[in-house]
């Protein structure tokens, strides 16, 4: 059972802390470039309750096919698009990332992937080589994977040391680094979010994942046959509803 089948759609909370608006702005500044041509066919790998499969039709996706390993997830996330004026355009499926499968009509569907907070589910190299060859196995070549993971570092101690003091600690977002991962890899950490207390379902979410190493990113994908170019974002805080951060 997946550690989000006990969380459900409180999930959803998390999107109101600053960390979430920070999230959305980005991850909609980085994607959105995609999804100008006239047919764009996406897959959400960790679609969790739909948040980001609605919002990517809004953007201008033709078709989303949205996937997660939760029951509870994908529960909630038919229930947000039950109403929704894209309801037609998305398809859901029960998928295991770490279980390369095609998931279109056939091999490399897929125009654009986005993986929000997908590849941190890998605990290590092997997984991560799973992961992206899932991702492979669905992309159309010339096509985008756009994920969202966490910060590609290389001494990912030296990260953990200062992460909680820096601004992020601010956005509603506390990472607790756990264990080292073998063979200095990474760490085990977990995720404490704090809503505002206004929110419904606005009480502490909990849940674990992986950050390794950022040259273990790299491999994997290269290891799992995606050889086009490959680029790392910054995050952006020029939007003013962080300013004050």
């Amino acid at each position: 059972m997946s550690q989000y089948d006990n969380i459900g759609v409180k999930y959803d909370a998390v999107k109101s802390t600053p960390w979430g608006r920070l999230e959305l702005f980005n991850f909609k500044k980085h994607v959105q470039p995609f999804l100008s041509k006239p047919q764009t066919n996406v897959l959400d790998l960790g679609c969790g309750t739909g948040f980001y499969t609605e919002l990517l039709a809004e953007w201008g996706a033709t078709t989303v096919t949205a996937v997660d390993v939760s029951t509870a997830m994908l529960v909630g996330a038919k229930a947000r698009l039950r109403n929704s004026r894209y309801t037609s355009q998305v398809e859901f499926v029960q998928g295991d990332g770490l279980k390369p499968t095609v998931y279109g009509p056939k091999p490399q569907s897929y125009d654009l992937i986005a993986g929000v907070w997908f590849l941190n589910y890998a605990k290590d190299f092997k997984e991560l080589v799973c992961m992206f060859s899932t991702i492979r196995k669905n992309l159309k070549p010339g096509g985008v994977f756009v994920g969202v993971c966490m910060h590609p570092v290389e001494d990912v101690y030296n990260f953990v040391v200062h992460h909680n003091s820096k601004v992020w600690a601010m956005t509603g977002l506390e990472d607790i680094y756990q264990d080292r991962l073998p063979g200095d890899a990474g760490f085990v950490f977990k995720a404490v979010f704090h809503p505002p207390k206004s929110v419904k379902f606005g009480q502490t979410i909990e849940f674990e994942a992986y950050h390794l190493k950022k040259s273990l990113y790299e491999a994997a994908a290269r290891l799992a046959g995606l050889q086009s170019k490959l680029e790392w974002q910054h995050c952006d805080f020029s939007d003013t509803n962080f300013r004050y951060l």
